[in-house]
């Protein structure tokens, strides 16, 4: 209850639903890490398939990216006052916990599991579009910041390069994995604001490389 809550107010944008949500995905984090380490067994002798091992780490993973994700959400905006490098730290650690929640899920959901397809399918492309999301933009605030760094050492061009070029191929590789082609399908709009931001960033990238030479 507190996760399922925590995922409807994060998706709200106001910074009090945002706080609101870091709070319940913080409880949901803690009680699914007590029920995977201290009452495991009881759950097992339960026999219900939400209570089986990986089903309580991905909820437990999501939960954890959802806490840093409202984070950045909230903060983002201040990213010059709080630090950019800050940010994208945030932001990586969102964009990781997603991704251990893709894994799992991709593993598990390859056998029966009692869960319906219309879940796995939304669970698994929430995962895969946050991971790959927060990635792309982890990247693009370190290579803001090392920007940003270039008035006190010029030879910061080097790292803006390295990030965006990590984001962009992060993106291709995202964008042209045929085994998340039916995901991109069913959820177009996903689709499209990634691709928004690889034309983006591809312009930003020849910005640079021409400041570099």
């Amino acid at each position: 209850m507190q996760f399922t809550r925590a995922m409807k107010l994060g998706e709200v944008e106001l910074d009090s639903s945002r706080k609101e949500a870091v709070s319940r995905a913080k409880i949901a984090a803690f009680l699914l890490r007590e029920m995977k380490e201290r009452f495991y067994k009881e759950f097992v002798e339960c026999g219900f398939h939400d209570t089986q091992f990986p089903h309580l780490d991905i909820i437990e993973n999501m939960s954890l990216g959802l806490i840093y994700r409202c984070t950045f959400d909230a903060f983002k905006e201040n990213e010059y006052k709080i630090g950019i490098n800050k940010i994208a730290a945030i932001c990586g650690l969102a964009s990781k916990y997603f991704y251990k929640a893709y894994v799992v899920a991709s593993t598990y959901f390859m056998t029966p599991s009692g869960i319906s397809d219309k879940t796995k399918t939304e669970i698994l492309a929430f995962t895969y579009f946050s991971s790959l999301y927060l990635d792309v933009m982890t990247n693009t605030r370190y290579a803001k910041h090392y920007g940003n760094e270039m008035e006190k050492d010029s030879s910061n061009i080097v790292l803006v390069l390295a990030y965006e070029r990590k984001a962009l191929r992060l993106l291709e590789i995202g964008l042209n994995n045929q085994s998340v082609q039916m995901l991109f399908n069913q959820n177009p709009k996903q689709k499209a604001e990634l691709i928004k931001v690889r034309d983006e960033l591809k312009q930003s990238l020849a910005k640079n490389v021409m400041r570099n030479n």
